[in-house]
């Protein structure tokens, strides 16, 4: 479950708690529902972790003598210690570089894909960065920090 998805559950829980036709109030009803939710969200969480564990075993049984990357901690690399956003959106752009699936490409933004892509498979994204925009900040040209684009397809942006 995406925190998309996690907030329309729990608007709904707090739509399913109001009465038809009466307005919401404020009121304190003490902390045991947030307490329930959270208790309920922590037993999905310690199963993904436990999943992603695996995953991450496989990937190092794999790869031996070398580990998955992604036990890397990045933040001790001199390109990403000076916690510049530059430096994370430049890594950003690599890392879609070098995906050569379109489906892993929306996977990695948790973007829901176009219905069929099968003839996707012989698109490579086109990854730039900072690119200009005439609007930013007020009184502002802007940038984006990246742009991949599928020429006549798609163009998906982070700032």
């Amino acid at each position: 479950m995406n925190y998309t998805d996690a907030a329309k559950l729990i608007k709904h829980w707090m739509e399913l708690s109001e009465p038809k036709g009466r307005t919401r109030t404020n009121r304190a009803s003490g902390w045991a529902p947030v307490e329930c939710m959270v208790e309920a969200a922590r037993h999905l969480l310690i199963t993904d972790r436990e999943t992603l564990e695996s995953l991450l075993n496989q990937s190092d049984q794999r790869l031996c003598p070398l580990i998955d990357p992604l036990r890397t901690d990045f933040a001790v690399h001199r390109w990403l210690a000076n916690k510049r956003e530059e430096a994370y959106s430049d890594w950003l752009a690599w890392v879609v570089r070098q995906v050569d699936k379109p489906e892993l490409v929306f996977q990695l933004f948790q973007i829901s894909p176009p219905a069929d892509l099968s003839d996707w498979s012989s698109l490579a994204p086109i990854v730039e960065r900072e690119v200009p925009v005439p609007a930013g900040r007020k009184d502002q040209s802007g940038r984006l920090d990246v742009v991949v684009r599928y020429p006549g397809r798609l163009c998906l942006w982070w700032r």
